[in-house]
């Protein structure tokens, strides 16, 4: 029933299956449903039906309202009609089963929700019972690539049914004829449903380091770009400090629509350069610069780079192009070492120069991690099995994003591609010797480089516990290019990988000796099992552990003391257990023993797997029946759950950032309305990572930057020139924008309107006044 069929005035006219409004309403545009809205206060809305449910749809949008509904009049219930995205026909209110009859759905705003909003686009009513089935599929998140190279696609998509519920479900997408060399929104198939989903696929730029948006902090482009490519850069400007990047001088500052990086930026005094430092490592890089013509000159410019002692022209510019009042040019160069760079760009015999963003992309050879990526998305995935399919898959996960992020070396992306080749050769039995397995040494190494690239990005392992790991991951990685190499090199190499990634430190720094010390002291105390060993190894590992416990309980010892000694017990050990004659299976056990002893470092799910794992390789080492394949298959299960465990990430940074907007979201009169808008869903959306005890690092990180960019973008009411404070400044510049002395963006001008009379005056320049002498508290 639509929302725009109503009741008539006249009292004789039936109210049954129609709606009747009270208040202010208006009529909605059709991409929203076409039926009613108001923002209006004492805005409230009634529908009458015969039938034994309903179910109301509208619109959720960041202006949304918090409404009170009531059916039959009974006790309202509170819904929020907030969404982070504007989002139209979708379902507000669901009555539930009331048993056939006649209804009622009384719909009003709750308190303080004036200019919020409360839109109906129709109802649903219900006669009898009502199956359940996917309604809608919301689209899904953007997803990028470069140039011909099929993205990451999601393989479910979230969806709604037609009883409000929302809904994880599989999907198919139909690739037929997409080459990706231009941007793409793709079509899905949902299974059992006739419902379709879709995803925009974004070409972008490959390798990009720095995007540097000039006088823009709250750039759209940025973040853009920032949440894929992970720039260097942590903020779209800032001015240059010891150690870091920036702008090396006070620029005068123009400001536009902050939607367009061409409109925001910087222009000189007279014979002044515009220049930029930024650390960069030896490489190959292209440089893009863009500007804009905001005063219709004809602007002439030289742009050059310096590197140690040397400048070298990279070449002209102009702002004019193609006799368009903006223009980009790009430039390439070789830096030879890691150093400071400065791109300066200066005037060329006429005005002088302005800036308006820079763009610098590290030039790699990625051609053969796209061959590679291309072999894995052609294969007929309906004829290997799973197992080795998730080994290539996690492959494609880690060697994809290399393509487009800012910390990926040339090194990265030949490793990459030899890992997706090698995995690809694996599924047709190529690639090792008959009897050689390589499958739980690639896995270990797979899992390794995930750590590394966590110790690269944020440092979160101690030096030498890392040093130690670093070293296992290069031997794994030497023994899998070794040509007819045997099990027990490739056995060992997985075990010491495995041993060293498991005792990684975070906090104190003999964490690692006591683990080794307490799984020494266990294999000596399994009597039975000792005298299957050595006595010479034995004793081997008996001095060992006695020289650790020496250097544990002395607190004289330096570092490479500490390390020392847990390197020989653990060498110690390991050579204990590869002299065995037990199993390969029996060796592995014992290893995924002594990591659960460190299950407090992983997440709930990945330590469960490795229980599951770990319980049904103890079964196959009972049963003596048991065959080879039994076996085999044994241990690549225990292998693989002990490679897939992910370490818990820390939320610290998270709590910090968290607190800082419920602070904010408790105080929403102090901000302006439109640049909080989309807090309260991030604020809700990273909540849920915090509580989430599955949530790894770089799902945290992901969430926390998307926040912080959030907060960054509140504006304070009153606080006109932008910069984060109140005071008589703001007061001095809302004068002279009333004096016609200095331009506003329209941001400036809501929130200089502290009174809420429509006008920025100096009516609230005056209030402003007040506020910082601290006459009053509010606005």
């Amino acid at each position: 029933m639509d929302a725009d069929v109503e009741k008539p005035e006249e009292e004789w006219t039936s109210d049954i299956n129609k709606f009747s409004y009270a208040g202010s309403w208006g009529d909605s545009a059709d991409d929203f449903g076409g039926g009613k809205y108001t923002t209006a206060q004492d805005g409230s809305a009634d529908f009458t039906f015969e039938g034994s449910q309903a179910l109301i749809y509208g619109t959720k949008a960041p202006e949304g309202a918090l409404v009170n509904i009531t059916v039959d009049g009974g006790e309202p219930q509170e819904v929020s009609l907030v969404s982070a995205d504007k989002e139209g026909s979708t379902i507000l209110f669901n009555t539930g089963s009331l048993g056939e009859g006649t209804h009622t759905i009384s719909i009003s705003k709750a308190a303080d929700q004036n200019e919020k909003l409360l839109e109906i686009s129709c109802a649903k009513v219900v006669r009898g019972t009502l199956e359940e089935k996917v309604e809608k599929v919301e689209k899904s998140k953007t997803v990028y690539t470069v140039s011909g190279v099929q993205p990451l696609l999601p393989a479910a998509v979230s969806a709604w049914t037609n009883m409000g519920n929302k809904v994880e479900k599989n999907v198919v997408w139909n690739l037929e004829g997409v080459d990706f060399t231009g941007n793409v929104t793709l079509e899905g198939t949902v299974p059992e449903t006739s419902a379709k989903a879709s995803v925009e696929v974004k070409v972008v730029t490959g390798n990009v380091q720095y995007f540097i948006d000039c006088n823009n902090p709250g750039s759209p482009e940025y973040t853009r770009v920032n949440s894929y490519a992970k720039l260097l850069n942590e903020t779209p400007d800032q001015k240059l400090t010891n150690g870091t990047w920036g702008y090396l001088e006070e620029y005068g500052a123009y400001t536009g629509d902050k939607n367009d990086n061409y409109d925001t930026g910087w222009y000189a005094g007279q014979g002044q350069s515009i220049s930029y430092v930024v650390p960069l490592k030896a490489g190959n890089y292209r440089v893009n610069l863009g500007f804009k013509e905001w005063w219709n000159q004809d602007r002439p410019m030289k742009v050059s780079v310096t590197a140690g002692d040397k400048t070298t022209e990279l070449g002209t510019a102009n702002t004019w192009k193609g006799g368009n009042p903006w223009s980009e040019e790009v430039y390439e160069f070789t830096c030879e070492t890691e150093e400071n760079v400065t791109f300066s760009v200066a005037a060329d015999g006429g005005p002088d120069p302005v800036l308006s963003y820079l763009r610098i992309q590290n030039i790699l050879d990625v051609q053969e991690l796209k061959d590679a990526l291309a072999g894995a998305a052609a294969i007929d995935r309906s004829l290997y099995p799973m197992e080795k399919l998730a080994v290539l898959d996690d492959l494609v996960k880690a060697g994809h994003p290399l393509l487009y992020q800012a910390g990926t070396s040339q090194k990265d992306v030949e490793q990459a591609a030899l890992h997706i080749r090698t995995a690809l050769a694996d599924l047709n039995g190529s690639g090792e010797t008959e009897e050689t397995d390589l499958t739980s040494l690639r896995l270990a190494v797979a899992m390794a480089e995930k750590l590394e690239i966590q110790q690269n990005q944020n440092n979160c392992f101690t030096e030498s516990s890392w040093a130690a790991a670093e070293e296992a991951l290069n031997m794994a990685k030497a023994v899998l290019e070794k040509p007819d190499v045997s099990q027990e090199e490739v056995d060992l190499a997985f075990l010491k990988l495995i041993t060293v990634c498991n005792l990684l430190e975070n906090d104190t720094q003999k964490t690692g000796l006591l683990a080794t010390i307490e799984g020494a002291e266990a294999v000596l105390a399994d009597e039975e099992s000792l005298a299957q060993y050595t006595e010479e190894s034995v004793q081997a590992v008996r001095n060992a552990l006695a020289e650790a416990k020496r250097v544990y309980t002395n607190e004289g010892m330096n570092q490479e003391e500490v390390n020392a000694a847990a390197s020989k017990l653990m060498d110690a050990v390991t050579g204990l257990l590869l002299k065995r004659e037990d199993s390969r299976l029996g060796i592995l056990i014992q290893k995924a023993e002594a990591m659960l002893k460190n299950e407090a470092q992983y997440t709930p799910s990945t330590i469960e797997k490795l229980k599951t794992a770990l319980e049904a390789a103890k079964a196959v080492v009972k049963n003596n029946q048991a065959s080879e394949a039994e076996i085999n298959k044994a241990y690549n299960e225990l292998a693989a759950a002990m490679t897939s465990l992910v370490r818990k990430g820390n939320k610290t940074e998270l709590k910090n950032a968290l607190d800082m907007a419920d602070n904010m979201l408790q105080e929403p009169g102090k901000y302006l309305g439109s640049s909080i808008a989309g807090l309260q869903g991030l604020t809700d959306e990273a909540r849920k990572v915090y509580d989430d005890v599955e949530a790894d690092a770089e799902r945290i990180g992901e969430v926390l930057k998307g926040l912080i960019n959030e907060i960054l973008k509140a504006r304070l009411m009153g606080d006109t020139d932008l910069n984060g404070v109140v005071d008589t400044n703001d007061s001095a510049e809302l004068l002279k924008y009333n004096a016609e002395l200095r331009p506003f963006t329209e941001e400036q001008e809501l929130v200089a309107d502290v009174n809420g009379d429509g006008t920025a005056d100096s009516g609230d320049a005056a209030v402003i006044l007040q506020y910082a002498a601290e006459k009053i508290v509010s606005f």
